[in-house]
Parts: C-alpha cells; sequence; structure tokens
C-alpha cells in the first residue's frame, strides 16, 4: 500500500480499515452476548476485507482490519501496545511481512495467557492461519531473500538530480572541427583585409 499510494494515503486507508474492523465489532459486541458469534463475525469482517466482493476477491492483507478488531475484544491499551511492537519489529526488519507474521501471534497468545478466552482464542488461531496463507507469497520471497524491504522517507523528499547531457566523442570531434574550421576562415579574413 505504501508503495503504491504513498505514505500519507497509506496512513488514510489503514485508518478507514481500522475503523471498518473497530465499527463491526462495536455493533456485535452491543448486540450480542455469545462469544462464539462475536467471533465468527470478527473473521467474517476480516475475510471479507481480504476477499471483497466489489473488487473481486482482490483485497488487502487484514493486518489493519485485524487491529481494528483487537481494539474492541483487547481494549485500545493493549493494542496502543501491540501497533508499538509492530512498529518497531518493521523499523527493525523494514519487512512490513515479516512484521505482519510475527505479530499476529499475539491475538491466539492473549486469549491464552492475559485473558483466557476459548472463542476469541480459536478466532485467534483461525486469523494467524488465515494471515500466513494470505502472506504466502511473502514467505517464499522472504526464504529466498527476495523480499523487497520497505523504505521510509522521513522529512522532505530529496528533489530528483538534474540529468547532465555529456556529449559523445563524435560529437566533441565535430564540434571541435566547426572551431578550427571557424579560426582559418578568421584568419583569411584579417590576411585579406590586411592586404587592402
Amino acid at each position: 500500500m505504501y508503495r503504491n499510494l504513498g505514505m500519507s494515503n497509506a496512513i488514510l486507508v489503514g485508518l478507514l480499515d481500522i475503523l471498518k474492523g473497530s465499527l463491526t465489532m462495536g455493533i456485535a459486541r452491543f448486540s450480542l452476548n455469545n462469544h462464539y458469534e462475536i467471533a465468527v463475525i470478527a473473521f467474517a469482517v476480516i475475510v471479507g476485507h481480504i476477499f471483497p466482493i466489489f473488487l473481486k476477491g482482490k483485497g488487502g492483507k487484514g493486518i489493519a482490519t485485524t487491529f481494528g478488531v483487537a481494539l474492541i475484544l483487547m481494549g485500545w491499551k493493549v493494542v496502543l501496545v501491540v501497533i508499538a511492537v509492530w512498529a518497531m519489529l518493521l523499523v527493525f526488519t523494514r519487512f512490513m511481512s515479516l512484521s505482519n507474521l510475527i505479530l499476529i501471534w499475539i491475538f491466539p497468545m492473549y486469549f491464552v495467557f492475559i485473558k483466557p478466552d476459548l472463542a476469541y482464542f480459536m478466532l485467534g488461531v483461525a486469523l494467524t492461519v488465515l494471515v500466513y496463507w494470505v502472506h504466502r507469497e511473502n514467505i517464499e520471497r522472504l526464504k529466498l531473500n527476495k523480499e523487497l524491504r520497505l523504505e521510509v522517507t522521513i522529512g522532505f523528499k530529496r528533489p530528483p538530480a538534474k540529468t547532465v547531457m555529456v556529449p559523445s566523442a563524435p560529437a566533441l570531434l565535430n564540434r571541435s572541427r566547426k572551431v578550427s574550421t571557424k579560426k582559418k576562415l578568421n584568419q583569411r579574413s584579417l590576411r585579406s583585409i590586411s592586404t587592402v
């Protein structure tokens, strides 16, 4: 997303994806009490983001929408910590895909060790499998050391370097010949003037 749209547009799209996940989960938590039903809705909204009908099944990786779901299920303080960890991983590795693959494990582990909940743990496992499947091409590129690193420019962009046209050898030769012929003509004209 960042490579295609730039930093500002990528941030805007990410925030909208987070809002989509959190808004859907907020309505689900308000309307339902059964955690299994809420987990199904959470999984459905992320699958819908990855395989949108209106875009012929070509959506995103589902990470930002997962952040939105986690915002309601885990709380905003936990999600802020998770986002900070994700950002540090991204700065350290400069691989967006690798950061996503490491981070997604926090979801099921949270609902085992911190806030045990079988329904949300099963949701976390399903999301982990889904994210790894969506990133399968990235995983292959990581194995082959062909995955592109994220290059982020902080501050103003350096203006592009001006292209300096260097004349070729034949062009220089022709130019020198023209200069020499001009000199000869000037010398001849001076001689004719002096004889007059």
